[in-house]
């Protein structure tokens, strides 16, 4: 499987405070938490009527590095049995979290149930080899 990058997971007390920021109008704007600067930079949500189904993707860009919040990933570790935290390719592209983690539970942008995500950190010179969505 060729892959974009290895995402390493973060604490999900980090992710929780990083999703309590999540909001439209604050695309762009920066987050301070414990003395580290996180910058809300992507918001990629989408559901599939047909397919009953729905994704949800969090970006933000701190120091030299991408923090990523997501309900899919093309593989994750102890997730085995899911299809979303395990999907295989998403849009061409093979997103791993490279270790265990906690799942995170979130209500926004949710309807009836939460969504169940995961959340990882990678390196921008790591992942710009294969993606050009951030400036280093």
């Amino acid at each position: 499987m060729n892959s974009i990058a290895k995402f390493k997971p973060i604490d999900p007390a980090l992710a929780r405070a990083l999703l309590e920021f999540v909001d439209r109008r604050n695309l762009g704007k920066t987050v301070d938490i414990d003395g580290q600067d996180y910058v809300l930079s992507y918001i990629s949500q989408n559901s599939n009527a047909f397919f009953q189904s729905r994704g949800l993707s969090i970006y933000f860009k701190t120091a030299r590095s991408i923090i990523r919040i997501s309900d899919h990933w093309s593989k994750s570790l102890g997730n085995e049995r899911s299809r979303k935290l395990n999907c295989g390719s998403i849009s061409g592209k093979t997103w791993i979290l490279d270790g265990a983690t906690d799942r995170i539970s979130f209500d926004r942008y949710a309807g009836k149930y939460p969504w169940v995500m995961l959340a990882g950190k990678c390196g921008l010179a790591s992942l710009n080899k294969t993606c050009d969505h951030w400036s280093e």
